[in-house]
């Protein structure tokens, strides 16, 4: 029996699987309790040969990434092969393979630098302690550029008018976020 991938949507927890044959399942829930979803369809992507991406828009805080990066090895695919769906399997999709996506000498090299080996744990990626970004290095707590040349940063844009269409300003946090945990919001 062929099996061919067409397509992977994972939308509020729920995966669905298209492919030419009909399969045994068609439409699994999350299986895990709690924060931790499971997946099991991340690793038979990557068994049938279909280079997975990560496509998370990065959101306000830009936890997105962190949480889709820890999904697809929740999903079965190995803490390296989830590493790589976020860094080089991306750049050569988009034919930039040879520029970006890794580390060699010759690449564009944006960067992080992480506190904690995430190949030892997955949630280690957000042990950022270091940011390079066009040639510039950056520490993350403070936003300051390092190394040949320092700086301190100065306010970015949304702090200069502390205006945004689509956030209210929170002065106390000096944020659009408002300041604490947000994960009580709405559970009153």
């Amino acid at each position: 029996m062929t099996k061919k991938l067409l397509a992977l949507s994972v939308l509020f927890g729920v995966f669905t699987l298209q492919s030419r044959e009909k399969k045994e399942k068609d439409k699994c829930d999350v299986a895990a309790p709690g924060a931790d979803f499971n997946y099991k369809s991340h690793q038979f992507t990557t068994d049938e040969g279909v280079k997975v991406n990560l496509g998370a828009h990065v959101q306000l805080q830009g936890l997105g990434t962190h949480w889709e990066l820890w999904m697809l090895q929740q999903g079965g695919m190995t803490k390296m092969e989830a590493l790589e769906a976020a860094t080089i399997n991306g750049a050569t999709y988009i034919g930039a393979g040879n520029e970006i996506g890794s580390l060699k000498e010759g690449k564009l090299a944006d960067l992080i630098v992480l506190e904690e080996n995430s190949l030892t744990n997955i949630r280690n990626t957000e042990t950022v302690t270091y940011a390079m970004v066009n040639g510039r290095l950056f520490d993350t707590h403070t936003m300051n550029k390092i190394g040949n040349t320092e700086a301190e940063r100065t306010n970015f844009w949304w702090e200069n008018n502390k205006y945004s269409e689509a956030f209210e300003w929170h002065e106390e946090a000096q944020s659009f976020t408002r300041p604490g945990c947000g994960c009580h919001l709405g559970h009153q």
